[in-house]
């Protein structure tokens, strides 16, 4: 009986050890947390007042966070910063650092004053706070360690100074334009021409890889003035995207061809988009890429009748997709246009609103990729922009979760006419195809090994005492039942 009271006892213990230890490593790790944050905030403060690894430049600028990030904020003009100070002492090696930010006190122009001998950038430049640019300033090209810098403007007035003189007579001069420097370039909201305009001469031989516009208002706060025909800013920006523009019309003026003419991607990210000019597209002879993710989808459709898209792709002659070799020969200019109404005015393509992409050229490779918070029902509208789909390189791209019905009501369809040259391929949506992938990544829900074994090992403690008690008690009862048979027999 003693024996049992004490597993029992026993088993009591180690299952309130077990409620405990949850518990407590709840608290500890809410607790290590805390403390965490305490310890790095606390930490971040004793940087921030005795730690400086740029002291050289003290007090117009800081290297708080590390040594290869440097923040230049209290200065007045650039003659008072004197990179040069950083260099090694013993070999004259210049510092490398990887972002500088340059914030003077009040806007000041963006002029040749400027001098970064001294460091060795590798990673971005950010520039605040700048009144005018001059165009032949370009401090960056001799500090740079490669042609993939990021260049970041907030707060930059982007009128170029004596723009007359500088970008109407000197076209050939040998200079290296700002942007050229850099495979990135940013515009931020409070970006732009203030009251003048932007000289193209700024992206002479600029090779960027995305140039990206946040939040403005209309087309009108970024004015390029115009430059000779005749003259080749030898220029390539591949990805354009324009975020969170409000009232913007698109038309010829701020898409300059002397400027974007070899653009690949075109991207409207949450834009509240009012027109697009039309013929807009027909210098754009490399466009691949055209998205318009677009708040107001469904108004936009409706304001006109869509002219500006017969221009998508204007200089190719009319493709005959019952013509294998031809659709091989041009499969290179294939365009994509993206309706993407997911983060705004659901769109569903109603029939009533066919008649808004009667100029939707289906015969010079442009197709249509449709995204929309909804599985929608095959109207005729959605069915006439989707009529080519089945001669897609990569149908299961246009064939999304938005447009998965229409895909199957039209296929024995499409096969009939004249759009489809091969069998096409299975028709699996597009969740599918991310679940599939999904299934493939590590659970978020992973238990560490040491919670695993302080969670397991009681528990089979628990279960072979539990095993150990029965027994006992089994063998006990049989016993207690011999003995009374006995004494029956005995008396």
């Amino acid at each position: 009986m003693k024996f049992l009271f004490v597993i029992f006892f026993f088993s009591l213990t180690i299952l309130k050890t077990l409620s405990q230890t949850d518990n407590s490593t709840e608290s500890y790790s809410t607790f290590y947390t805390d403390e965490s944050n305490h310890f790095s905030t606390e930490q971040s403060t004793q940087e921030h007042i005795d730690t400086n690894f740029c002291k050289e430049l003290y007090p117009y600028c800081y290297c708080g966070i590390s040594s290869i990030i440097l923040q230049c904020k209290n200065f007045t003009k650039f003659s008072e910063l004197n990179f040069s100070l950083l260099k090694n002492s013993s070999d004259q090696s210049p510092r490398k650092i990887y972002e500088l930010e340059l914030e003077p006190l009040s806007p000041i122009p963006f002029d040749r004053t400027l001098n970064l001998d001294g460091i060795s950038l590798y990673g971005r430049a950010i520039l605040n706070k700048l009144s005018k640019l001059e165009l032949y300033a370009n401090p960056f090209e001799s500090v740079k360690e490669n042609n993939n810098l990021n260049l970041y403007l907030y707060d930059v007035n982007l009128e170029t100074s004596d723009l007359d003189a500088v970008c109407k007579s000197n076209m050939t001069s040998n200079y290296t334009s700002l942007f050229s420097s850099f495979g990135y370039v940013y515009f931020s909201e409070s970006t732009y021409t203030k009251s003048g305009f932007l000289c193209p001469l700024i992206f002479k031989n600029a090779n960027l890889r995305k140039f990206e516009i946040y939040s403005f208002n209309s087309n009108s706060d970024i004015l390029f003035s115009s430059i000779d025909d005749n003259f080749d800013l030898n220029t390539t920006i591949t990805d354009l995207t324009i975020r969170s523009a409000k009232n913007f019309s698109l038309d010829l003026n701020f898409l300059n061809p002397r400027i974007f003419q070899k653009l690949t991607n075109l991207n409207f990210d949450y834009v509240e988009l009012e027109s697009i000019e039309e013929g807009m597209f027909k210098n754009f002879t490399h466009l691949r890429k055209f998205s318009l993710d677009l708040t107001k989808m469904g108004d936009f459709i409706r304001k006109s009748d869509n002219k500006w898209m017969s221009s998508l792709n204007f200089d190719l002659k009319s493709v005959n997709y019952s013509n294998p070799n031809e659709i091989v020969n041009f499969q290179n200019r294939t365009l994509v246009i993206t309706f993407n109404s997911r983060n705004g005015q659901d769109y569903s393509f109603p029939d009533e609103d066919l008649e808004f992409f009667k100029y939707f050229p289906h015969d010079k490779l442009v197709y249509a990729r449709i995204l929309v918070d909804q599985n929608l029902d095959c109207s005729n509208t959605l069915r006439f922009v989707l009529k080519n789909a089945f001669s897609y390189p990569t149908e299961s791209f246009l064939n999304t979760t938005s447009t998965y019905k229409c895909f199957l009501n039209s296929q024995q369809e499409t096969t009939q006419t004249n759009y489809e040259t091969s069998n096409p391929t299975t028709n699996m949506p597009e969740t599918t195809i991310s679940n599939a992938q999904n299934s493939t990544k590590e659970p978020n829900n992973v238990v560490s090994l040491g919670v695993y074994l302080g969670t397991t090992i009681p528990l089979a403690a628990i279960t072979i005492l539990s095993l150990m008690s029965a027994i006992y008690l089994f063998f006990k009862i049989k016993k207690i039942g011999n003995i009374s048979d006995t004494h029956i027999e005995l008396f």
